[in-house]
């Protein structure tokens, strides 16, 4: 009988790097593309007969004394390399990913957002896919124009609606826990108003932009719109303008997130020094960045961009009192 589905041991599977699980246990073996093969079967002892997949750790020994009996996914490897059982080599598993930066899925998380209804992309919609099409080029241009790389259009599933109602903007879908949760339609045109629409329903103020992305991570930048955060799509999410909500706050608190990094626009600079000094003590650093004026990330370059986060300054009691002061002077 099949094991149950346990997604959790998947995700923790999908971080092991197995090259080096197999140096860690003294294995000889050779690369070739997405496969890798054993010296020495370690049930059989047979060499050169048993093929991992690198992508899905499953495995298979060929030789007659295994006789395809074995064969199967990774906890079943591991469970023979290590002399253990199933219960013990998932553990091992797992305590190998979280040496990775990985954690247990919480349901909680899921919870924060209610669902009561499907956010949908419109009816019409169509995923980018050739430059070179008359109808997707505009959207193409606009976006290379914006510094969103070829491959960032294609891995968030950017699209468009040639006719209806949001003809003329690019969307951005926003995933969270990998189920749709908001989308982007952004103006291209310069034309139409208002500049940015999402779905009647949406739950953004529930999630981050690109979250999903860096759910492991340990430093994490916090930037206004989802066009900031593709500028370093590995080390920034989107809050969705200059304010951070209690399930945005839950989500990071709840995260491995140890550094936290605000890159709202400087004209929300009362407002990053608010947000910052209430979220410091549940985070071993928090730093605030002040971009050069008049530009916000999506308009610098990554070089730029990078050098602002590196020169980001802890929060501190003077900046909570210089925006105080700064809210009184416009009295």
């Amino acid at each position: 009988m099949p094991r149950p589905r346990d997604p959790d041991l998947e995700e923790a599977i999908s971080l092991v790097n197995l090259e080096a699980f197999l140096h860690e246990h003294g294995m000889k073996f050779r690369v070739s593309g997405d496969e890798i093969s054993l010296e020495i079967c370690p049930r059989c002892r047979k060499a050169w007969k048993l093929y991992i997949n690198r992508r899905t750790k499953r495995f298979i020994c060929f030789s007659l004394l295994c006789n395809n009996s074995f064969q199967g996914h990774f906890p079943l490897f591991v469970q023979q390399v290590e002399n253990v059982d199933y219960s013990t080599a998932k553990k091992h598993i797992q305590q190998y990913a979280e040496r990775r930066g990985w954690a247990r899925r919480e349901t909680s998380l899921v919870d924060l957002i209610p669902l009561d209804q499907d956010v949908a992309l419109p009816p019409n919609f169509r995923q980018l896919g050739d430059p070179g099409n008359p109808f997707e080029r505009p959207y193409w241009l606009y976006l290379r124009n914006r510094g969103v790389s070829d491959l960032l259009i294609r891995e968030y599933h950017m699209g468009y609606t040639r006719l209806g109602p949001y003809a003329g903007r690019v969307f951005i879908p926003v995933l969270f826990q990998g189920r749709l949760a908001n989308w982007i339609a952004r103006d291209i045109t310069g034309k139409l108003v208002p500049k940015i629409q999402t779905p009647p329903g949406n739950h953004q103020g529930s999630v981050l932009f690109n979250y999903d992305r860096l759910r492991y991570t340990t430093t994490l930048v916090l930037t206004e719109g989802v066009f900031d955060a593709l500028r370093l799509p590995d080390r920034c999410v989107a809050t969705f303008g200059k304010r951070l909500t209690t399930e945005q706050r839950n989500i990071l608190i709840r995260s491995n997130v140890k550094e936290l990094i605000f890159a709202w626009d400087n004209d929300a600079w009362s407002a990053i020094t608010k947000t910052a000094w209430e979220v410091r003590p549940f985070f071993d650093s928090v730093r605030i960045t002040r971009l050069p004026p008049g530009q916000d990330p999506s308009s610098l370059t990554e070089t730029a961009f990078c050098l602002a986060l590196d020169n980001a300054e802890p929060i501190t009691d003077w900046h909570r009192l210089d925006a105080r002061l700064g809210a009184v002077r416009k009295l």
